[in-house]
């Protein structure tokens, strides 16, 4: 029986109080249960979503992403849970610490999400980016239907630009409609 995913959270904290760290353990247990699809928003600045992509390279996905993998052997760039869980596999990294998700990202990535992979995007909240992401899955989608993958979103800086500062919610932001 099909039922609707629940939506609610909120995680509010002073710096350095473990935000970051209550996320990433948020994503592996979603992950857990069989989300497919994890999406967390970062700031608009290349160096705080390469900041935050080490820690989910970390805490998440198990792999290092700031190393040339090319020839090299798997297990010499396994780093944090990839050095205790058999699960890095099932995981596909969308960014790395050099780079978030652009058009050639899109166009070079054949990963289809839902068949048994779990993509994980870490991206700059910027009108640019989402929308190259939401490209990504309508080309792998089938046409006009909404995805029925379990989706995870967070919005690591809920305070930049993801509230709808427009007067009539029909006419949102350019940022607010991308997310």
């Amino acid at each position: 029986e099909q039922k609707a995913w629940s939506r609610r959270g909120l995680v509010i904290g002073d710096v350095q109080s473990g935000k970051t760290s209550t996320y990433i353990g948020l994503i592996d247990k979603a992950i857990d249960v069989g989300y497919n699809v994890v999406i967390l928003l970062t700031g608009n600045t290349e160096a705080l979503r390469a900041q935050t992509q080490e820690r989910v390279d970390s805490g998440v996905v198990g792999r290092d992403s700031s190393r040339n993998q090319v020839g090299e052997k798997i297990a010499s760039h396994l780093i944090g849970v990839g050095k205790l869980l058999d699960s890095t596999a099932k995981l596909d990294s969308m960014t790395t610490q050099v780079s978030d998700f652009r058009k050639s990202s899109r166009e070079a990535v054949n990963t289809i999400p839902g068949s048994e992979k779990v993509v994980v995007f870490v991206t700059k909240k910027n009108k640019t980016v989402l929308t190259q992401i939401r490209r990504w899955f309508e080309q792998r989608m089938p046409p006009d239907t909404k995805s029925p993958l379990p989706l995870l979103l967070i919005d690591d800086e809920s305070d930049y630009a993801s509230i709808n500062t427009k007067a009539d919610d029909d006419d949102p932001t350019a940022i607010n409609r991308a997310i």
